[in-house]
């Protein structure tokens, strides 16, 4: 298992998107103030660590992905792009911004501060979205020098991949050395927390074009990528 810290860029434009809107100029000037006060105040409280484990893809049935040492994720969409894209490796990973953020939104909230605590949880979302998206953008970098490529990154709760298969990835873990905790309803502790798996395969395909999304017809799904 290999523990890197990705500190996130807290971007703008993905923030705005967050909180409902399409452009910075639609939120009013008191929201826009609140959002680059609680982004100082969020970036003192983010706590980034991301385990990680490169897997060797054993076998792949139609529904089903198996890795070295047993574990399997059964998923039709995924298991498909991986196949496709000829993969040979699975890359495990875990990803946490700490519970900081998490806190003072909660302790923001009993003081009654409903915009600053909904704000500050978006931004921590933002956060650790923009982490994981650096670290896969980084491997994609590191692979390129060994002319290989990365499939997307697919997370248990989406597609069609159950979040059951959350306690299985977890298991690829020693989760006790984690400062992430699995709940018994599958979510992960801190909240602000994700988990998932990329492909590793031939660089000569255009793994872009492997996008279970764009044959999904769930055009409100917050995680769609067309």
């Amino acid at each position: 298992m290999t523990k890197v810290k990705i500190k996130p860029d807290l971007k703008k434009s993905q923030l705005v998107k967050c909180l409902g809107g399409r452009k910075a100029s639609r939120l009013s000037c008191s929201v826009q103030s609140k959002v680059m006060k609680l982004s100082v105040i969020a970036a003192k409280l983010i706590k980034p660590l991301i385990y990680y484990q490169r897997k060797t893809l054993e076998s792949q049935q139609e529904d089903c992905l198996t890795l070295e040492g047993g574990i399997s994720f059964k998923s039709r969409k995924i298991a498909r792009v991986m196949n496709t894209c000829e993969c040979e490796e699975v890359v495990c990973f875990i990803a946490t911004i700490g519970d900081g953020i998490e806190r003072k939104s909660e302790k923001l909230l009993r003081e009654n501060r409903l915009s600053e605590a909904y704000i500050l949880d978006a931004i921590g979302s933002v956060a650790v979205e923009n982490m994981v998206d650096k670290f896969h953008s980084e491997f994609i970098t590191r692979t390129k020098m060994d002319s290989k490529g990365l499939t997307l990154r697919f997370s248990p709760g989406y597609c069609d991949w159950s979040i059951e298969d959350q306690k299985k990835l977890f298991n690829v873990f020693h989760s006790n050395h984690l400062e992430v905790q699995l709940r018994d309803s599958c979510f992960m502790s801190p909240r602000k927390s994700i988990s998932g798996i990329f492909g590793i395969g031939p660089f000569h395909l255009d793994f872009s074009e492997h996008n279970p999304c764009l044959e999904c017809s769930r055009v409100d799904c917050t995680m769609r990528r067309t």
